[in-house]
Formats: C-alpha cells, structure tokens, sequence
C-alpha cells in the first residue's frame, strides 16, 4: 500500500484506502485512521512490524493488515500494541491533523540492536 501510493496528507489516504470520495463508510474512515496512527506511532518509535509483533505477541502479517486498512482487529488486539508501544488505546482512534504529513516508510531489512 505504501509502495507507490504516494499522499500529502490524511485526507487523500483515506480516499485512497476506502475509494470512497464523500466518506460515507465509517468502518472503512475507522479502519484508515487506525492504520495511520498505527503505521505513524511505529515510525516514530522506529519498530519494525516483526518487532513490534513480537512485543504484542501477535503475528507480522497482522500489523501489515492493520497498517493496510485490511485486518479489522479486535479491542484486545489494539489494546495489546497499545501497551506494547506505550500509549493509550484511544490514540489509535484520533483524527490527524489537516495536513497532517503521511509517515514516512522505514527502509527495508532488519533493523541492528542498539
């Protein structure tokens, strides 16, 4: 999703992820903005998805769902990469701010221990 997919700003990754023009849809506006800040909190921590799966005990593959607008993950779920990122659930459910820059990807590859 991140690949070619290129956005300035929230409004035009939710177009693009729900291919809904008006945003009509709640659950897929719910799904994207999950994904934002889920994808926007990693960055900035700088985890990887295999590292943070690993620190909420799920698999990869769910965080690249999350973070693709694709997994509607449950309460537990989200409550677990909260803790595991240090935050409150309910900062997966803010609204960017307008202008809000998209997150920028991590380059490829494991990441070195500290």
């Amino acid at each position: 999703m991140w690949g070619k997919a290129r956005f300035t700003n929230y409004v035009e990754y939710i177009r693009w992820i729900t291919g809904i023009q008006d945003g009509r849809h709640a659950l897929m506006e719910t799904l994207a903005r999950i994904a934002w800040n889920v994808r926007k909190l990693r960055a900035a921590r700088k985890l990887t998805q295999e590292n943070l799966a690993v620190d909420a005990g799920v698999d990869r593959t769910a965080i690249s769902g999350i973070e693709r607008g694709e997994y509607n993950a449950s309460v537990n779920l989200l409550d677990r990469l909260a803790t595991a990122m240090g935050v409150d659930i309910s900062v997966f459910f803010a609204i960017p701010q307008e202008g809000d820059a998209m997150p920028e990807p991590m380059k490829p590859g494991r990441k070195p221990e500290k």
